[in-house]
């Protein structure tokens, strides 16, 4: 029986902490994840400065802003041929900004004004190839947000 339950356990999914909000009503797309982290908000900092992960950076108490630096999405690395995703995703660069606010042992990463090029996402939602685009924001957001402290052994 206890073979069982650890079993279950084992297999059971676990809640993710990430997720993509569409608001209806002012017609935007956020996204947001908690992470568990051992860094300060210095350390990170300093990793978002030197590897230029984000332009414009400000930071005020506990937060840390900036602008995720227009970039193509590689939706071909992913698997997809342009014939597979929406005309936007293709053709033009994806943009936005990412907020950071800290708490003990974790910090919480929001992108909020999501564009391609000049269209909001949100006017992508519902349209061709949504879920296409929502899943490569989401891994580009991850990879832009997801921090590791740096080997101290040089």
């Amino acid at each position: 029986m206890k073979r069982i339950l650890i079993l279950l356990l084992a297999l059971m999914p676990f809640a993710a902490k990430a997720q993509m909000t569409v608001d209806h009503d002012y017609k935007i797309v956020t996204w947001n994840k908690v992470y568990e982290t051992d860094m300060t908000q210095d350390e990170i900092l300093q990793h978002i400065l030197a590897y230029g992960y984000l332009d414009d950076v400000v930071t005020h108490g506990n937060m840390i802003a900036g602008d995720i630096p227009p970039v193509l999405l590689n939706y071909e690395a992913a698997g997809y041929s342009r014939m597979k995703v929406a005309l936007y995703l293709s053709n033009d660069r994806f943009t936005g900004r990412i907020i950071i606010r800290f708490k003990e042992g974790r910090y919480m990463a929001e992108a909020v004004a999501l564009r391609f090029g000049a269209m909001p996402l949100y006017e992508g939602y519902g349209e061709y190839a949504f879920d296409i685009t929502a899943k490569l924001v989401t891994e580009h957001l991850e990879r832009l947000t997801t921090f590791y402290p740096v080997s101290q052994d040089w």
